[in-house]
């Protein structure tokens, strides 16, 4: 079966099921999470105060934050102080406010025979990943011209090279993607390509089954930060490595590394400035769950943000802190939200039933379609949830992009065939 029917069927399954919503948890107790023990310093730019959480539920907090000097790996309090919480208040939640946005012009591009299956946008291109043929990045202005070609797997030589694995990230001059085989996943590079001067790098690689299917990653500007894992033959087990990188001069740094079974796992990194925000994913064996992190990489500070166990699938921005109320592989139906601006803390309910993780950008978050007819943006500014739909039950969206002038998304107009058959590329001013 052909990777186009492989989407197909998935799309009617899902229409099929959408009434049984799926949920993912695990037993035990939660112990709260591991304080990591060494790292190394002197890294970027801008900083980004974030405030203290409180822990949703009483627990245990047993290390206080590292600091690290330079040159150096810091080592955990030998007599750490162990203080129990009380149980606060109950975050607000935020009240639904639907709004249909007003209509605007849409720019339209048919796919022959096509389906975009990851967007991603800036102030004059919009990005894509096809299917099938998913071994190449695809670009097309958004004032109108041509389709170009930008990136080619150095994996199309096996005849399953595969860019779309991972979300397609851009910043500053640089895209950024994960370029790997659809029949063989513990082979994989991490790519970035300069649109300004057309360098194209390989940042990172791989073919260690234990790294598969490739690192969690965030960009800020030139910096980007990986989370992934590696087998150590020295410590006989397979180790969560943080790392940094530069994108233009190759600079390194590594946070963290870590044997998995005795301690975590590091996941979903996100990087603004020296700030970085990251999920924390404890073994079974040590009660399992997820908590999410602050790394000051200026001087090391680690921060517990939350210690409940269910907090996963961060984001953040300058302005915004989001993560998912739920376990990392659970269904996302709470939001929890912190202006950064102002320390407020809310929690905003999911608007479907089977809500995908959410994305954050500027001060919209938005949920992926999965291939139904109608997708939501909320708009954490005017506190509204925008309501996109389809005026057919026989179309629906496959992908969606959101960016702050332009919202983007992949429309199959006839859900019923199961040929390939041609899909349409569309975008508008946003909101």
């Amino acid at each position: 079966m052909n990777l186009y029917a492989s989407h197909l069927l998935a799309k009617h399954f899902l229409l099929l099921t959408w009434l049984v919503v799926v949920t993912a948890c695990s037993t035990g107790p939660n112990p709260g999470p591991a304080v990591p023990s060494n790292a190394n310093t002197n890294i970027l730019v801008t900083k980004t105060a974030l405030p203290e959480m409180e822990s949703p539920e009483p627990t245990l907090l047993v290390s206080p934050p590292l600091i690290a000097t330079s040159n150096s790996i810091s080592q955990p309090t030998k007599t750490a102080i162990a203080t129990r919480t009380t149980l606060p208040t109950p975050l607000p939640t935020i009240p639904q406010v639907w709004v249909t946005p007003t209509t605007s012009k849409v720019h339209s591009l048919r796919l022959e025979k096509q389906v975009a299956t990851k967007i991603v946008l800036d102030d004059e291109f919009i990005y894509w990943t096809p299917a099938p043929n998913s071994n190449r990045i695809l670009r097309y202005p958004l004032a109108g011209g041509k389709i170009e070609t930008i990136a080619t797997s150095h994996f199309s030589n096996f005849n399953d090279g595969y860019l779309g694995s991972y979300d397609v990230l851009r910043s500053g001059d640089w895209l950024v993607f994960t370029d790997t085989r659809e029949n063989d996943n513990s082979v994989w590079q991490i790519r970035a390509l300069n649109l300004r001067t057309g360098l194209d790098k390989i940042i990172l690689e791989d073919n260690d089954p234990a790294s598969a299917p490739g690192p969690d990653y965030g960009v800020d500007g030139e910096w980007i930060v990986f989370a992934r894992t590696s087998e150590s033959k020295s410590e006989n087990c397979v180790q969560t490595i943080l790392s940094l990188q530069n994108l233009q001069t190759d600079e390194q740094h590594e946070i963290d590394g870590q044997c998995i079974e005795a301690n975590y796992k590091w996941s979903n990194p996100k990087l603004v400035g020296r700030t970085l925000i990251v999920e924390q994913d404890l073994p079974e064996e040590k009660g399992g769950g997820n908590n999410i992190f602050r790394i000051d990489l200026e001087t090391n500070n680690r921060t517990v943000l939350t210690n409940n166990g269910t907090s996963s699938m961060p984001q953040f921005n300058s302005k915004w802190l989001i993560w998912k109320g739920g376990r990392r592989y659970s269904l996302g139906h709470r939001i929890v939200i912190i202006n950064l601006t102002n320390n407020e803390k809310r929690v905003l309910e999911a608007p479907v039933a089977e809500p995908s993780d959410p994305f954050l950008i500027e001060d919209s978050i938005y949920w992926y379609p999965n291939g139904f007819s109608l997708f939501f943006v909320y708009d954490l500014q005017k506190g509204q949830m925008l309501k996109n739909s389809l005026p057919d039950a026989k179309q629906a969206y496959d992908a969606v992009a959101v960016s702050p002038k332009w919202i983007a998304w992949s429309r199959d107009p006839d859900t019923d065939s199961v040929t390939a058959h041609d899909h349409f590329l569309e975008w508008r001013a946003f909101p």
